[in-house]
């Protein structure tokens, strides 16, 4: 998976950054890169969330999955 100078993809970057017309794109473009986990097991949602990116955390609490909401234990 290519990723960027520190190592996040580019649905990880758009998530950190909060751009939400990047993410929907990227959604409608591929759908599974909403599961994609970054190098620290973090999905998109995840790294919006720790960003403190509301609007881009809700979403994508929206369109991620259920069952990538719920961790294996």
């Amino acid at each position: 998976m290519p990723q960027d100078d520190s190592g996040m993809i580019a649905m990880a970057r758009a998530s950190a950054l909060g751009d939400i017309q990047m993410l929907e794109c990227m959604h409608q473009k591929n759908k599974n890169l909403l599961t994609i986990r970054d190098r620290t097991g973090r999905i998109p949602l995840l790294v919006a969330l720790e960003a403190e990116n509301i609007e881009a955390t809700l979403y994508l609490y929206s369109v991620t999955p259920k069952e990538d909401l719920i961790r294996d234990a």
